[in-house]
């Protein structure tokens, strides 16, 4: 929707210098909101060249920094650094990775009491100062991050930022569903040249379910964590077979514990029999001194303790 809204806003803004009226303002800077791995990176070099294919950039390539590239150790060397990288970007996608960390805490940019970072202060200064929104700048930036974090950054700095960057016109960017991440599973697998039994498909979409509830759920990235894994298991089992030319993952790939309980029931199970069958007559079938498991708890369940 907000691509087609700035499509429209370029074809109204033609017609508009035709009629020699002033053209609307509109800005190419956002903020894209969503967890890691949910594509953000990936939307913003597309949101490039669509910008670039509509004349709004003279370039459209994709430039990433990180809040480190910007904050200097010594005074005047944080606002040395952000107007270099403001310099090198003019007419492409300056895209600010986890861009909450340019805030550094406290509320002093604000003239509250709290500490805040100075280094971090000078550089979201020095971005309010060059970065504006009229048409014609031939420049876009955009600050990628979690939400919560994001919204606490512009309620704590410079509010310059927020006009800038308005939450409001936001990119949010959900989490992959499940079958989301199947296809991402099937897409690069088919692209590193590898398949993967169904067993094993299914074996590793439940460890990804299961990671969701971690912290900083990685969506697409855990696919990338676990083929990495996969494919080394894999490799390591196949130079122990000699030969190099199979290349369909299985289950113990992705899961080197995989069937481990069902394993370890069954161990026991026979260490029962072979126990029974040492202290009662070997032809006493083993599946019923199995079978009389429960009623043989509930009877020693009734004898007293310390009786022995």
């Amino acid at each position: 929707e907000s691509i087609k809204s700035l499509v429209d806003s370029v074809t109204v803004n033609y017609q508009r210098e035709l009629d020699e009226k002033p053209i609307i303002e509109y800005s190419l800077n956002r903020v894209f909101l969503g967890n890691p791995g949910t594509g953000k990176t990936t939307i913003a070099k597309l949101y490039g060249e669509v910008l670039a294919d509509l004349g709004l950039l003279s370039n459209g390539e994709v430039v990433v920094k990180n809040p480190s590239d910007f904050v200097g150790a010594v005074i005047g060397q944080s606002e040395k650094q952000t107007n270099g990288i403001l310099a090198a970007t003019v007419g492409k996608i300056l895209v600010i990775d986890e861009a909450y960390g340019l805030y550094g805490g406290g509320a002093a940019s604000k003239g509250g009491g709290g500490f805040s970072d100075p280094y971090k202060v000078a550089v979201v200064d020095t971005i309010v100062a060059n970065v504006h929104s009229a048409p014609g700048d031939n420049r876009c930036v955009l600050l990628l991050g979690y939400r919560d974090q994001m919204e606490e950054m512009f309620q704590n700095v410079n509010p310059g930022l927020s006009r800038r960057f308005p939450l409001s016109n936001a990119f949010t960017f959900e989490d992959f569903t499940q079958a989301d991440i199947s296809r991402i599973l099937d897409l690069k697998l088919k692209q590193q040249g590898f398949g993967a039994t169904q067993t094993a498909k299914k074996v590793a979409l439940d460890m990804i379910e299961r990671a969701r509830s971690r912290p900083n759920f990685g969506n697409a990235g855990e696919v990338d964590i676990l083929l990495n894994g996969a494919k080394a298991r894999h490799q390591t089992r196949l130079m122990a077979r000699e030969t190099l030319r199979v290349s369909t993952l299985e289950v113990l790939d992705f899961d080197e514990d995989h069937g481990r309980a069902e394993n370890a029931e069954a161990n026991v199970a026979q260490l029962f029999c072979d126990t029974i069958r040492l202290a009662a007559s070997a032809s006493w079938p083993c599946s019923r001194a199995i079978s009389r498991r429960p009623a043989r708890r509930r009877t020693l369940a009734w004898i007293p303790k310390n009786t022995c």
